[in-house]
């Protein structure tokens, strides 16, 4: 169909022109755990696909559906040698552009939880730099309407929506970004056999329209799914048993002695035919021998030949010129992420709402039971054990912030892999929303603790109070998109944000004087420990110019003023080391500690792309 003659809100499906889809020479290999041996997952698998065409993935359990497919949409496999080529248009193309004209949607469902189904859509299409205005919202409304989600779409993604719902959102959501090709790995998991048609019907459909090409694993699906795809790829133990129509199925295993009954279920047959699952016994090794004899009378056959013959002439096919379509600029990624961020955190309840119930409750407690300390004497080091623990109880509590920014990190993963965006913005976006909430925190831990305790009564001390447990905050947020960027699950960040806070409360110079630290903990930790900072600052705003009287009978336990019975809080800021020139340097410091945090993560982000 000529693109001009296209709906308006499939147009923008050919962003860039792709013809062919191509791979030869496929072969992953990984190192066998028990013997340490490497062992194939995927063995030599060649095939090529025109526009408009879906394929289908299918074998066994194991045979290398989803390896293959990761490989193909050019994602990372761990521990894993990989070698063969891939060409689009004839030509192996660069990964920046390649994760522009593909779209990879994986067998678990990854949503933010707190975006209703519509929004879901409609932050995937401005990401992909789809411009807003009724093109946009006629493209989310057709995706809905076909996958449907119409009577879903105001509900939340986390807590509306059954399973089944989110696997056909999940395969509008790479739709919507209007990709060249399209992987889905099992896109009719937990559908039942009329939605699973549904879905597959309308991808069919899609790709004979637009000239997109569908490449996805399947499992078991019934005849009336099966017969929409254009072609076959069946895997057995990592080797190709077939690739090539779907209609030219039946001809084939009939050449090699292999008669499909005309009653049955094609994929149930076949699926049965190659499967080694059930044939580990001695008894059994005739049937693995079978399967193996079909593999190899696969690559004598005619129409591998062929296949092969099409792929290397689709290789000296002249290279179209990409158009890679318009993408958001950085301002403009920066701008959806941060109105998607801020919408997240504002109904997603642990991400800030109970954070913030958390942290007035924190404040009500601390300032209950340093109730109206006196300004005397017994009351310096109360003052001080209240500073230390509200610096280091405030950190400690950004523990909770794990979760919610796993539930963010995850989708960042899947974003990236499309091509959305990159580490900087999703950091950036996270930054920018998270500040006025961890000042919200810090005044509303201080409203109360700092009045209840009987702090010093003045609005200078208070508001430079309030801004040092606001950066302590920041630099704890810090510490905790730093743990998930080095262990990104729920447990390991946990463990590795509990004991870099717990390592910054011992080394903060509080309870060990910096000068009796050894060399590791000093140079290690103490330094750059932002906790440490933030105590001394504290301490400043309490002691600086303050005065405290040694009580009945002048018995001062600290240095005293010439000629009187009272001690100058300069006398306890010199105890500590702190001086008051120093403060303006203590805040640059506790700045790059927070940006040295950010860009770790950064750095981190990066090396996984």
């Amino acid at each position: 169909m000529d693109p001009e003659q296209l709906p308006v809100a499939e147009k923008r499906l050919l962003n860039a022109p792709v013809e062919t889809l191509s791979w030869s020479g496929l072969t992953v290999k990984v190192k066998d755990g028990k013997t340490g041996q490497p062992k194939t997952l995927v063995d030599n698998v060649e095939g090529i696909m025109q526009a408009g065409e879906c394929c289908a993935v299918m074998g066994p359990s194991g045979c290398g559906k989803t390896t293959f497919l990761n490989v193909l949409a050019q994602r990372p496999i761990k521990a894993a040698h990989v070698s063969g080529q891939i060409f689009v248009n004839g030509a192996e193309v660069p990964s920046n552009v390649f994760r522009h004209v593909t779209s990879f949607a994986q067998d678990h469902d990854i949503f933010i939880s707190a975006l209703n189904v519509r929004e879901t859509l409609h932050f995937a299409s401005r990401l992909a730099g789809i411009p807003r205005g009724d093109e946009a919202e006629t493209r989310v409304d057709t995706l809905l309407e076909a996958f449907g989600l119409v009577g879903l779409r105001t509900r939340r993604v986390g807590g509306g929506i059954s399973h089944g719902q989110k696997r056909r959102l999940t395969v509008a959501k790479q739709l919507v970004t209007g990709p060249g090709i399209l992987f889905l790995d099992e896109p009719t998991s937990g559908l039942d056999s009329v939605a699973s048609c549904h879905v597959v019907s309308h991808l069919r459909q899609l790709a004979k329209r637009t000239g997109l090409i569908v490449v996805c694993s399947i499992h078991q699906p019934s005849t009336s799914t099966f017969s929409l795809f254009d072609k076959l790829l069946l895997l057995s133990a990592g080797k190709t048993h077939y690739f090539g129509p779907i209609n030219r199925v039946v001809d084939y295993y009939a050449s090699i002695g292999v008669t499909i009954p005309e009653r049955a279920n094609p994929a149930d047959f076949l699926l049965e035919l190659v499967n080694t699952d059930f044939a580990q016994n001695e008894a059994a090794v005739p049937e693995r021998e079978r399967v193996a004899e079909l593999a190899s009378l696969w690559g004598i056959s005619a129409l591998r030949q062929q296949n092969a013959g099409v792929i290397a002439s689709a290789r000296v096919t002249p290279e179209l010129a990409w158009d890679a379509g318009s993408k958001p600029s950085s301002p403009g990624r920066l701008a959806v992420l941060t109105h998607r961020t801020f919408i997240k955190s504002y109904r997603d309840g642990l991400a800030y709402t109970l954070r913030l119930a958390m942290y007035t409750a924190l404040g009500l407690l601390a300032g209950t039971i340093w109730l109206q300390m006196d300004r005397d004497q017994n009351s310096i080091q109360l003052l001080i054990n209240a500073l230390l623990v509200s610096c280091a109880f405030m950190s400690f509590m950004a523990v909770t912030y794990v979760p919610a920014f796993i539930e963010d990190y995850r989708q960042f993963r899947l974003d990236r892999c499309n091509g959305l965006y990159g580490a900087g913005s999703f950091l950036l976006s996270n930054f920018v929303v998270g500040m006025p909430y961890q000042f919200l925190f810090s005044s509303a831990f201080s409203v109360l603790f700092y009045w209840l305790g009987g702090c010093r009564a003045s609005a200078g001390a208070f508001f430079t109070w309030i801004s040092w447990l606001f950066l302590n905050l920041i630099a704890a947020e810090g510490v905790v998109i730093l743990s998930v960027a080095i262990i990104p699950n729920f447990v390991g960040a946990l463990v590795i944000t509990s004991l870099l806070n717990v390592i910054a409360f011992a080394t903060a110079g509080t309870l060990v004087p910096p000068s009796q630290l050894n060399v590791f903990y000093k140079y290690g930790f103490y330094y750059w420990n932002s906790q440490g900072y933030v105590f001394r600052g504290m301490m400043a705003t309490q002691f600086d110019g303050a005065t405290y009287s040694c009580g009945a009978g002048c018995h001062c336990r600290y240095p005293s003023l010439p000629d009187q019975c009272h001690i100058s809080g300069e006398t306890i800021l010199d105890q500590y080391g702190i001086k008051m020139a120093d403060q303006g340097q203590n805040v640059g410091i506790v700045v790059a500690i927070i940006l040295g945090y950010r860009v770790a993560a950064w750095a981190l982000l990066r090396m996984r792309d």
